[in-house]
């Protein structure tokens, strides 16, 4: 997660940016994958040595939606789950985004995958396994490929330094608190697909979308090739006289 600080009467966004552990538990764009057979701490495994493979029992292929033909964008959307000991996924988030209806269809297709678990010694443990969504049209059919170790994603990098405006009629009326904007930066550093997760006030939501809407990033790469990453951000308007 970025955080943004903006005060009265405006504010920096400091170079390279804050990052702070998202609620997954990943640095910024990168899977946080221990070694194979040790678990997190959270107590969530990898599958490799005494951790035995989930075995895939149901998918569905992904229906397009009536928004999704008329975006028509091809592309790949990766996902990352959580398998409980009883095999069925949980805390599913987007790693790779393609467009917000492709994300939002490979997610409720992530959430309705069913497992036998994965298991040490005989005994179920949850472990953590990524999905990926290739979308080539309307005429073709997604499945679901299961990835059990993704190849490691080098995370974005903030290039620019920018004022977030505080306004003037926010001030007046003592409105502060932070907002939450959730986006993708592209393949070529650019914030794109911008949703709004946390609102405030009008005028707050409206300076926090403009500041973000001139980021610029080096952007994520995976397997040295430049990739989208999902990313939220913290736009923080506080006031102290």
């Amino acid at each position: 997660m970025l955080l943004l600080f903006a005060f009265a009467p405006f504010g920096t966004l400091l170079p390279g940016l804050e990052h702070r552990q998202p609620s997954h538990d990943f640095p910024l764009g990168q899977p946080l994958v221990p070694p194979a057979g040790k678990p997190d701490r959270y107590g969530v495994y990898t599958v490799g040595g005494e951790v035995r493979s989930p075995i895939l029992r149901y998918a569905e292929s992904v229906p397009y939606s009536e928004r999704m033909r008329e975006i028509d964008a091809q592309g790949t959307v990766m996902v990352t789950t959580i398998l409980g000991p009883d095999g069925v996924p949980a805390g599913t988030d987007v790693l790779m985004p393609l467009k917000r209806p492709f994300d939002v269809a490979a997610l409720k297709a992530a959430g309705r995958l069913r497992f036998e678990p994965a298991t040490i010694q005989g005994k179920p443990v949850p472990v953590r396994i990524f999905v990926e969504f290739n979308f080539h049209g309307p005429a073709g059919i997604t499945q679901p490929t299961i990835i059990q170790r993704a190849i490691p994603i080098e995370p974005p990098i903030a290039l620019n330094s920018l004022w977030a405006s505080y306004p003037l009629s926010a001030r007046r009326r003592r409105i502060k608190g932070t907002v939450v904007i959730s986006f993708a930066i592209s393949a070529e550093g650019r914030p794109d697909d911008l949703h709004l997760i946390r609102s405030v006030s009008h005028d707050l939501d409206e300076s926090a979308l403009r500041a973000v809407r001139r980021l610029r990033f080096k952007p994520a790469s995976r397997d040295g090739k430049p990739v989208p990453v999902h990313v939220t951000i913290d736009v923080c308007f506080l006031l102290y006289y």
